[in-house]
């Protein structure tokens, strides 16, 4: 998540400094659009019962995504001891994400071990009046921007809203948004009324790594080449979380549009079978097959162009899809949703 600025006040007593940092790290939380709980009693899967000092809990339609947060205001840097029970509190919980806030640092070997777990690791305190620090370069499997930006530029300006007051461009930028894209195998009936086979047809669909929404699906896999580059909406979402969904989702939904066992005869048109077709459509699966399997997933870095918008009702983001070469209100949904994520990526 990159190093965050938390403002610092100054505490008496050691009680009253572990509350207030818990207290501006859930306002942080909440002003980056999640919901948050603090001193939460969660049991895990093991039956043990742990404090976690900050929940951060973000929902979409399909993806709850869960944060926890240990903070630690205390004399001394943060022990590997502490990381490695964070560790286990996140993995027994079955939290998505785990990160340690602590002014005073982190002791040696604690950081690498960090690291290695997948832990993030905020300061703060020398944060409040230094520079930003240069933004880490992302490298990994993506696809180029296309050569001529000029549309994509023109198209920054021309959202601007409003008549009387038009909105002002925060900033805009080139950069990339980590996906997943999944090798998805359907069974489909095909060939003409007299000659009706079961075959097996792949596509391949892609999702945002922010929120797991649909973004494009392709008759043929994609090229990709190694892409390298600072400004990247990094995905906060697993892949594997993503396939089980989608699979329970279709599962639940293509039920509905099958013909009993044993019958011919079409499934009638009713509301919910409408319903259910629709939402297999908007998650980007197949609504004529009658069973799916993803084969395969891997992270790809998709090219896109965000620009974010200020006027008096607040900020949003909207998002130029390169691949479509036009704005995609889906994904302009999603990033609007992870502002802070965006605007990180400003320079």
């Amino acid at each position: 998540m990159g190093r965050t600025h938390l403002d610092y006040g100054h505490w008496d007593t050691a009680k009253q400094k572990g509350g207030d940092l818990e207290q501006r790290v859930a306002a942080h939380f909440v002003r980056a659009g999640y919901e948050v709980q603090s001193n939460v009693i969660l049991t895990g899967r093991s039956g043990g019962r742990h404090e976690i000092d900050v929940l951060a809990t973000k929902r979409d339609g399909l993806v709850t995504f869960r944060l926890m947060v240990e903070c630690k205001h205390q004399g001394a840097p943060v022990s590997k001891d502490v990381v490695a029970k964070t560790k286990l509190v996140r993995d027994d919980c079955a939290i998505d994400k785990a990160m340690i806030v602590c002014p005073a640092g982190f002791a040696l070997g604690a950081g690498q071990q960090a690291r290695d777990l997948g832990i993030d690791l905020w300061q703060g305190r020398e944060l409040d009046d230094a520079p930003a620090a240069a933004l880490p370069i992302v490298s990994g499997q993506g696809i180029l921007h296309a050569p001529d930006r000029a549309r994509a530029h023109r198209w920054v300006d021309s959202q601007r809203r409003g008549f009387f007051s038009k909105e002002q461009v925060v900033g805009a930028f080139d950069g990339f948004l980590e996906c997943h894209l999944f090798d998805i195998d359907y069974t489909v009936t095909a060939g003409g009324r007299f000659s009706k086979k079961i075959v097996t047809v792949r596509h391949y669909a892609c999702y945002d790594g922010l929120e797991g929404t649909h973004g494009a699906t392709f008759q043929a896999d994609t090229r990709t080449t190694v892409v390298s580059s600072a400004q990247v909406l990094r995905s906060a979402l697993t892949g594997t979380k993503l396939a089980k969904l989608l699979e329970t989702e279709f599962a639940k939904l293509a039920s509905r549009l099958q013909p009993p066992a044993n019958t011919k005869l079409p499934v009638p048109e009713t509301a919910a079978t409408e319903a259910a077709r629709a939402r297999l459509v908007e998650l980007g699966l197949r609504a004529d097959a009658h069973s799916m399997c993803i084969a395969g997933c891997r992270s790809i870095l998709l090219p896109v162009t965000i620009a974010i918008y200020r006027s008096r009702n607040g900020e949003r983001a909207a998002a130029w899809f390169d691949l479509e070469a036009r704005e995609s209100e889906a994904l302009s949904a999603v990033v609007t949703r992870n502002l802070l994520a965006a605007k990180s990526l400003l320079g």
